[in-house]
Parts: structure tokens; C-alpha cells; sequence
């Protein structure tokens, strides 16, 4: 019996037995409901695939608290999830999954994560300093130091005729 790991509603990671060879059933015995699980989503990482099964759908106030890394993260997830580990795209011959190892791979994901939020905010300001002087090249413009004055030019008058 291959070992592995539950993410719990409260976002605690719990390691829990499965069997060798799985199935819907089984994993729904496993979360002790009445409805089947689904497959959530799944990462590819260290050779390995993990699957995610849980609940999409589920009672307001049963959220699962546990955040899911990108490009999951936004998933909601209902009571417990199950994470399946497996070798190749077959997740019903599961291989064991220790709690530290789904430890290193969220570390890394979130990591990897904020590394690329970090790059994205250095070359979003690199843009801006680039935009910044490029327009002030567009709007450079020479004053010369001297400038001439030009004179004021004042409207002639002339009296007026008077004939009589």
C-alpha cells in the first residue's frame, strides 16, 4: 500500500494510505462521501505527474484552505483533497508521496512563482525607465543661451486733417 498525502480542509498535509491499484471508487472511499471525486488538475514535476483529486462543488463554508500552485491557484476546492503521484499519465498505479516531498514541490512552485513575479516587476520598470528616455529624446529640444530680442515695433500715427 502505497502512502501518500491528503490536503486537508483546514490546509494541513496528512499523510494517508491508498492501494496499488486505484480507482474512482476506491478514492471515493477514501474521502468517505457519497459522490465520486474528480480529477482537479495535475503539475508535471521531478519525472513525476501529481494529481489533485477532490471536489470543485461543495457546501458554502467547506473550502478547502489550501492554495493550489499556479496555474491553479484560483481553483476552489471543497472538503479534502487527494494527491496522487504517478510516473507517467496512468494515476491508478500510484507511487508513494511523502508529506516532504509535497513540501518541496509547493516550495518550489510558490518560489518559482515569486521569481517570475519578481522578473516581471524588474522588466516592467526597466520598460518605463526605457518609455521615460525615449520620450524625453523625442522632446529634447536646443534653446540657444543667447536669445536675440526682437524689437518692438510701435504703429506710426499721424495727426489728423483738418481742412476748412
Amino acid at each position: 500500500m502505497p502512502s501518500t498525502v491528503i490536503l486537508s480542509i483546514k490546509g494541513e498535509v496528512r499523510k494517508v494510505n491508498v492501494s496499488s491499484d486505484l480507482t474512482m471508487e476506491s478514492l471515493q472511499k477514501v474521502f468517505k462521501k457519497k459522490d465520486v471525486p474528480e480529477r482537479v488538475c495535475y503539475y508535471e514535476y521531478d519525472d513525476k505527474i501529481i494529481f489533485i483529486f477532490g471536489y470543485k462543488k461543495g457546501k458554502k463554508g467547506t473550502e478547502n484552505k489550501t492554495e493550489l500552485p499556479d496555474p491553479h491557484a484560483s481553483t476552489v476546492l471543497y472538503g479534502d483533497a487527494l494527491v496522487i503521484v504517478s510516473m507517467n499519465d496512468k494515476w491508478e498505479n500510484p507511487v508513494p508521496f511523502t508529506v516532504e516531498q509535497w513540501n518541496a514541490f509547493y516550495n518550489c512552485e510558490e518560489k518559482e512563482k515569486d521569481d517570475k513575479e519578481d522578473k516581471d516587476d524588474k522588466e516592467e520598470e526597466e520598460e518605463e525607465i526605457l518609455y521615460d528616455d525615449e520620450v524625453k529624446d523625442d522632446f529634447d529640444v536646443e534653446i540657444p543661451d543667447e536669445v536675440e530680442e526682437e524689437e518692438e515695433v510701435k504703429p506710426v500715427r499721424k495727426k489728423a486733417c483738418t481742412c476748412v
